[in-house]
């Protein structure tokens, strides 16, 4: 349900008796442009801290009614556990304040990707480059004011979709 929060879905593992979570997420995202009140997107993850206690939690949880809603609790795809992995060589570089941001939709523009962005904090620029019809690439280049910002938009969207595709952020 977009209304179950991280606090609800803990309560329900707690009542069930399951062990080992690691960490539980509700991925979400601003409401809009103007009002940054975040919002479910309708699903999230658990974190299991080995793979007995995850194939346990999950039959556990799989078809569960949360919020009037049947939860479909499924194995994550393992490219997520390569993305994480890809993340903790990305904090051994040295942090910055900019970010560039990878596979986004041709008909996203700069007010579509600061809305997006500016959830997280100041944003000073926004650079989309453009090819010779004058159409965008498919990347952009974000500065925030702050290094603390730019990973706090890293952080929140590393999972995040525009216009359905997946956006790559490093």
């Amino acid at each position: 349900s977009f209304n179950t929060t991280e606090e609800i879905l803990y309560k329900y593992i707690k009542d069930l008796n399951i062990q080992g979570v690691r960490t539980i997420s509700i991925q979400k995202k601003p409401k809009s442009s103007t009002d940054k009140t975040m919002i479910s997107l309708g699903y999230g993850f658990i974190e299991f801290v080995n793979s007995t206690n995850a194939t346990i939690g999950l039959t556990k949880i799989n078809k569960l009614m949360i919020d009037n809603h049947c939860i479909e609790a499924k194995p994550s795809d393992k490219r997520i556990s390569k993305q994480s992995t890809n993340s903790n060589i990305k904090d051994t570089k040295e942090k910055s304040n900019k970010l560039v941001v990878r596979n986004i939709p041709f008909q996203a523009t700069v007010k579509d990707i600061k809305g997006l962005f500016s959830a997280f904090g100041t944003i000073k620029s926004v650079r989309i480059p453009k090819k010779m019809n004058h159409n965008h690439r498919g990347f952009a280049f974000l500065e925030f004011s702050t290094i603390n910002e730019a990973t706090n938009a890293f952080v929140n969207l590393s999972n995040s979709h525009l216009y359905g595709r997946h956006l790559v952020i490093e």
